[in-house]
């Protein structure tokens, strides 16, 4: 009786420990898209990959490679994480574009009203409403 308890037992896990899943089958994965920080220097080049600018680094230039060449809305937000005079966590500097079909690249530039205060920021990306990606950088003293 005890056997054909533990088999009936077995048979019946089986297939729900088949059926289970991890929770991404069927999830569509966000597409990749690239962020740079970049500033322009005094000589006109520009220097791309920045984690660190200094308060006077303005405008700063974010790039985006986006994975579509759809038209899309791209919308930057610069979050200022815990800067000096800023609330942290605010939304600091907004700036939205639509692309046009065949754009696969966006660039932005970011102005503050006049240096950037000291402290840690994030650039937020959003495509279409949705967070595509972020890149944090701070600014830093000199």
């Amino acid at each position: 009786m005890r056997l054909t308890l533990a088999a009936l037992v077995c048979l019946l896990a089986v297939p729900c420990v088949l059926g289970q899943t991890n929770g991404t089958e069927g999830a569509e994965e966000a597409p990749e898209l690239s962020i740079s920080i970049a500033k322009e220097e005094k000589d006109g080049t520009i220097t791309e990959g920045l984690e660190r600018i200094g308060p006077d680094d303005v405008p700063l230039i974010c790039y985006i490679d986006l994975p579509t060449v759809d038209p899309t809305t791209v919308k930057m937000v610069i979050v200022a994480v815990k800067a000096v005079g800023l609330r942290a966590n605010s939304n600091y500097i907004t700036v939205s574009y639509k692309t046009s079909k065949g754009e696969n690249q966006v660039s932005f530039n970011a102005r503050p009203a006049s240096k950037w205060p000291v402290g840690s920021y994030r650039v937020d990306i959003f495509l279409d409403g949705r967070k595509a990606g972020s890149r944090a950088f701070d600014v830093v003293a000199r």
